[in-house]
């Protein structure tokens, strides 16, 4: 069941881009990106290998950045 929505909106940006960066350069850049930015081992353990476990907000993110249809890791750019 996804947890509820992140009270802390900076922490939400970060763990979304941090999804974001997961599906377009793979978990360790991603790892990187959300330790530098303070997201502890416990959420970033759950949001990079639990999908089943994100917050409704972070799969949304997730989708809006895949809108075209593509994996995110195939686009071109």
């Amino acid at each position: 069941m996804p947890y509820l929505e992140r009270h802390d909106a900076g922490l939400r940006d970060i763990v979304q881009r941090g999804l974001v960066l997961d599906a377009e350069r793979g978990t360790l850049k991603a790892w990187i990106y959300m330790k530098e930015h303070g997201v502890s081992d416990t959420v970033m353990l759950r949001v990079l290998t639990r999908p089943d476990q994100r917050r409704l907000s972070d799969t949304s993110a997730l989708r809006s950045a895949r809108s075209d249809g593509l994996p995110l890791r195939y686009r071109e750019g």
